[in-house]
C-alpha cells in the first residue's frame, strides 16, 4: 500500500522539525558561515575591516557564534597586552614631559583594558553576554582614552585597531543576546 503524498510530506516536515528541535535542546550550535560573518559586519562601523578580520582570523570559520566571540576576545587580549608592552617601551624612551604623561595615561588605560577584556572573556565563556558586552565596551573606552593624547602616532593606530576589534565583540555579544 502506497503512502499518500500529502501524508509523506507532512511526515518528513514533522521529522525535520523534531531533529531541529532536538538539536537546539541538545546544545548543538551552528557554525559561523559566510552569511553570518556578513551579517555581523553589516552592523560594524568599518564593514571592510570586520570582513577582513573575521575571514582571516584562524578558527573563526569552524567556530559557532560564542566560540567566535571568544576567539576575537583572545586576539584582542593578545593585542592589548602587546600594546601595553609597546607603551612601556615608549615611556622608557620619552624625554618630553607632556609625551611622558600621555604614555603614563596610556599604560594605565591598557592595564585596565587587558583586565576588562579578560573579564569579557570570562563573561562570554559563562554565557553572560550582557556582561561581555559591558566589559568589551569598557576596554574600547580604555583604548579611546589613550588615543586622546597620542593622535597621529603609531600608538593611535594600535588604539583604533583594538577599538574596531572590540566592536566586533560587541556585535557578537548582542547577537548572542538575541539582538
Amino acid at each position: 500500500m502506497a503512502i499518500p503524498k500529502p501524508t509523506l510530506v507532512l511526515s518528513l516536515l514533522a521529522l525535520l522539525f523534531s531533529i531541529a528541535s532536538l538539536s537546539a535542546h541538545a546544545g548543538v550550535s551552528i557554525r559561523l558561515a559566510g552569511p553570518d560573518i556578513a551579517a555581523i559586519c553589516d552592523k560594524s562601523l568599518d564593514r571592510q575591516f570586520c570582513l577582513n578580520y573575521l575571514q582571516s582570523t584562524p578558527g573563526i570559520s569552524a567556530a559557532d557564534l560564542k566560540g567566535s566571540g571568544l576567539i576575537v576576545l583572545n586576539s584582542a587580549r593578545a593585542e592589548a597586552s602587546g600594546t601595553e608592552s609597546y607603551v612601556k617601551g615608549l615611556l622608557a624612551k620619552a624625554a618630553n614631559p607632556k609625551q611622558k604623561e600621555a604614555y603614563k595615561t596610556c599604560l594605565s588605560n591598557y592595564d585596565d583594558a587587558v583586565g576588562n577584556i579578560e573579564a569579557a572573556r570570562e563573561s562570554m565563556s559563562g554565557g553572560d553576554y550582557n556582561g561581555a558586552n559591558i566589559q568589551a565596551s569598557a576596554a574600547q573606552e580604555n583604548a579611546d582614552t589613550c588615543d586622546g593624547g597620542v593622535k597621529g602616532t603609531e600608538l593611535s593606530g594600535k588604539n583604533q585597531h583594538l577599538v574596531k576589534v572590540l566592536g566586533i565583540v560587541l556585535i557578537i555579544a548582542n547577537r548572542l543576546l538575541g539582538g
